[in-house]
């Protein structure tokens, strides 16, 4: 998947050490992690748009497509979203992540 701007936000490396103890072929670990992390932004993308006033989702939607990886989305972020965003989005982030640890655990009995 791509860099966005909010990458640092999300940290999936105890998945991809996780989903390791299972010896699956790279390209299937490769299209696992790529699930999740499409997933994972997209639950995200769903947290931003949730507290982005709806007046500025389009120009947020345009500009993220135009440019995912661009720190000044996160800028513009906190300019018009009145709580902590960047707290909102690490929040939701550990919950998914938690989430998806679970059910790999689970699947391991």
């Amino acid at each position: 998947m791509a860099k966005t701007f909010l990458d640092h936000l999300i940290i999936l490396e105890e998945i991809t050490s996780e989903l390791a103890v299972y010896d699956l072929p790279s390209d299937e670990q490769e299209e696992i992690l790529g699930l999740i992390n499409h997933t994972t932004h997209q639950h995200i993308l769903n947290v931003i748009l949730n507290h982005l006033p709806k007046e500025h989702h389009d120009n947020f939607l345009t500009k993220f497509q135009a440019a995912p990886h661009d720190p000044q989305l996160l800028a513009f972020l906190k300019k018009e979203i009145k709580s902590d965003i960047e707290s909102e989005i690490r929040i939701q982030a550990k919950k998914i992540k938690a989430e998806i640890l679970a059910e790999i655990h689970k699947s391991r009995k």
